[in-house]
């Protein structure tokens, strides 16, 4: 318990900087994530004027969706693994 507290006593600046940083990297990383999710979502918004033609799964991870609408075709990058949003 004395080799703690001398430890302790000798470093706790030392730990309380580490500890500091280490927070502060933690927020700026997840800060970071929370932007970069967002920023990668894409306008999912199909109008009604809009049906569902068909989906293909590109190589780089990507599902291209595509859409028959009155005003031409629309096509939406989605990640593989999430539906083609349909409309009601």
């Amino acid at each position: 318990m004395k080799i703690i507290a001398k430890l302790y006593k000798g470093y706790a600046g030392f730990f309380g900087a580490l500890s500091s940083f280490g927070l502060l990297a933690l927020l700026i990383t997840s800060t970071c994530l929370i932007f970069h999710i967002n920023s990668a979502k894409t306008n999912t918004e199909i109008t009604s004027d809009c049906t569902y033609a068909d989906e293909e799964i590109l190589d780089n991870g990507l599902k291209v969706c595509y859409y028959d609408c009155d005003n031409g075709t629309k096509t939406i990058e989605i990640s593989e693994f999430a539906k083609c949003p349909h409309v009601d």
